[in-house]
């Protein structure tokens, strides 16, 4: 009991205690009545169980309170901590897209200003460019041919590719467009040839396939030449027109030389003519005995046996055929047949 009693309030128990007092002092005022007492004693007992049980039970109520208020605090602290989770990941989703959209902005009006820039420049280098004082250039002294002078040309063969390169640097102050398709306010690049002044076909072969040749960059030109031309004498000289201005008074492409590539042709080497063995014939004597048939020798007809040489066919040249020769018939002379006669012989009996 006292257990019991100590596992309640402080509060509860000085009721008690003073409770009990009351009754223990209204039990000694009422001794002489000694039922009296005990209907208080059982009166005052009543009243302290039922406010035992009335503190018990507040104390369950107030515990089941308190479970039920932490539980809903720790869902509270668990859906607060999500929606902050949530919200950061959401801040953090709309600062990216910000910054994305924030970069791609940038990336447009970056784009922007290169195009009027670049539309500026174009616009600047076409007014300054369209004048002949801006173009100059400057052609190395030799060419570089290909393939190299004296070059032997087997006919049959197939043919070499024929051409030679220049050198070409551009010295002026505006770019050239040494593309295919080049238009002539762009600074179109043409080579024509100096002697009636008519566009021949031309290569550039610019530096990383870049299709602009700047001031200051050097840029191969290459023309092509066909097989006669290189057979004979080449004598030729070339100019450039760019964006429409001849430079006549510039450096031009030059070309003198002769023997570039030399014709050979194969001369046929006579075929071997098959040497003939003569056959050998061995005749064998016959011999005929009287009283015997005779067997006539049937001719043996010899067959030719020899054996041509090898022919040895180059390529490039003819393929002589041997003509067959008829095979050689030998003459068979008959021997003569000899006939032994057979001497009888005398037994002489004793």
């Amino acid at each position: 009991m006292t257990e019991s009693f100590s596992e309640l309030p402080e509060d509860v128990l000085a009721e008690w205690r003073a409770l009990h007092a009351e009754a223990a002092q209204a039990y000694a005022d009422l001794a002489p009545k000694r039922f009296s007492r005990r209907v208080l004693v059982g009166i005052a007992a009543g009243v302290i169980l039922l406010l035992l049980g009335a503190f018990w039970g507040a104390d369950r109520f107030y515990q089941r309170i308190e479970a039920t208020r932490q539980a809903v605090a720790a869902v509270t602290q668990d859906a607060f901590a999500t929606s902050s989770y949530e919200t950061a990941a959401a801040q953090a989703a709309a600062s990216t897209a910000i910054a994305d959209a924030a970069n791609q902005t940038a990336t447009v009006q970056a784009i922007e200003r290169a195009s009027v820039d670049a539309t500026a420049t174009a616009v600047a280098v076409a007014g300054e460019c369209n004048a002949r004082a801006q173009y100059a250039l400057t052609v190395a002294d030799r060419p570089e041919l290909s393939p190299a002078r004296g070059t032997q040309y087997v006919v049959g063969s197939a043919e070499p590719a024929i051409y030679a390169v220049w050198q070409v640097t551009n010295m002026g102050r505006c770019p050239w467009n040494v593309g295919p398709d080049a238009a002539e306010e762009t600074g179109s690049v043409v080579v024509v040839r100096v002697e009636g002044l008519e566009p021949v076909e031309a290569e550039f072969r610019a530096e990383g396939g870049d299709m602009w040749v700047d001031p200051g960059e050097t840029v191969e030109v290459v023309l092509g030449f066909t097989l006669a031309q290189a057979e004979g004498e080449i004598e030729g000289e070339w100019m450039f027109q760019i964006r429409g201005f001849f430079l006549n008074d510039q450096d031009h492409l030059r070309l003198n030389v002769s023997g570039w590539v030399v014709r050979v042709t194969p001369t046929p080497r006579p075929s071997p003519t098959p040497t003939d063995v003569p056959p050998t014939f061995t005749s064998t004597p016959v011999t005929v005995r009287p009283g015997r048939p005779t067997d006539t020798p049937t001719p043996v007809t010899p067959t030719n046996t020899s054996i041509p040489a090898p022919i040895t066919v180059e390529p490039g040249r003819p393929t002589v055929t041997p003509t067959p020769r008829p095979a050689d018939t030998p003459t068979h002379t008959p021997m003569p047949i000899t006939s032994t006669p057979i001497m009888p012989t005398s037994t002489v009996c004793p």
